[in-house]
């Protein structure tokens, strides 16, 4: 598995485990931690390795896309924790994060899409 396949899985993840804290299996976690974009392999990757693409388009809607995933997460756990059960049902299943993790998933997507054709072109 490629480094943009595993950050895929990875975020798809995200949806099990909140899954699991929305319904009590699993214990809520701190929505500061949740909102940090550059903790994750992939943020760290954004901001490491990965900004010298940062003058392509695809990598600037990556960026944003896993801010705003990191965002809906992090509300989606204040919800939690204030006890708005439906609220956090409603982001997770076709709401604000279900939005995020699909545009971030995307993003993910077109910037490898990018990056394979910018390698073909040029080879090394």
């Amino acid at each position: 598995m490629n480094f943009f396949e595993e950050a895929v899985s990875v975020h798809l993840q995200w949806k099990q485990r909140l899954r699991a804290i929305v319904d009590g299996r699993e214990e809520p976690f701190d929505a500061a931690s949740a909102a940090s974009d550059c903790a994750c392999e992939l943020g760290r990757w954004i901001y490491g390795e990965g900004a010298m693409h940062q003058n392509k388009p695809a990598y600037q809607e990556l960026l944003q896309a896993h801010a705003g995933f990191h965002q809906a997460a992090a509300d989606l756990m204040v919800k939690v924790q204030a006890g708005d059960h439906a609220g956090a049902l409603k982001s997770l299943n076709g709401g604000d994060f279900q939005s995020a993790s699909s545009r971030t998933v995307v993003a993910i997507g077109n910037l490898r899409h990018e990056l394979e054709i910018l390698l073909n072109r040029h080879p090394d």
